[in-house]
């Protein structure tokens, strides 16, 4: 972003203009628009330590003093030794987690011809759905949705080698290194 748009922005801002979202895009002032985006990191972050058993609560126990028996002349019990509780956590959220994997994505969706006249057009769509491994694509997204509450799937579409369309699929979390913006269009779906 240039000195003069960020000037520009700054004075929009402080004017109190409200600016859109495309606007501020096209002005390259990225901090404002992210402002206007809604971002779930803090409930992605309690959410992946509940999912992962070794930053569950039972593992912060503290360990436990062991004491011999009273002194009957001063009526205290003897310090022994420090002993170690056990920590088993269980892992019950990543088995739901995979169970309803299962349920939604046991097996691959079977997509069907409806339409007449349409052989190329969908035999292109079925070679798509297996070039870009979708169907792995969807149940990684779903398995990480799961642990985390929200991940994305990003299309990247391109001209490949022959000129001809292709698409790319990325699976989008925060545990694989990647914030998650989000905007609700105007009929807020």
């Amino acid at each position: 972003m240039g000195l003069f748009n960020w000037i520009v922005n700054g004075v929009n801002a402080a004017v109190g203009r409200n600016q859109e979202f495309e606007q501020l895009l096209k002005a390259k002032d990225v901090n404002r628009a992210l402002s206007q985006m809604t971002d779930n990191s803090a409930k992605v972050e309690a959410a992946l330590k509940v999912y992962d058993t070794q930053q569950h609560e039972v593992m912060n126990r503290p360990n436990k003093a062991v004491f011999g028996k009273k002194d009957p002349a001063s009526g205290k019990r003897k310090f022994l030794r420090w002993e170690e509780k056990w920590k088993i956590p269980i892992p019950y959220p990543v088995f739901i987690n995979e169970i309803a994997l299962v349920f939604l994505y046991g097996r691959p969706l079977k997509w069907t011809q409806s339409s007449k006249g349409t052989d190329r057009a969908f035999s292109r769509y079925i070679d798509l759905i297996k070039s870009t491994r979708f169907n792995a694509k969807v149940r990684e997204a779903k398995r990480l949705a799961g642990a985390e509450g929200q991940s994305a799937l990003l299309f990247h579409t391109y001209r490949n080698d022959e000129g001809k369309p292709d698409c790319l699929i990325k699976v989008v979390a925060r545990s694989l290194g990647d914030d998650i913006y989000f905007r609700k269009d105007q009929s807020d779906e």
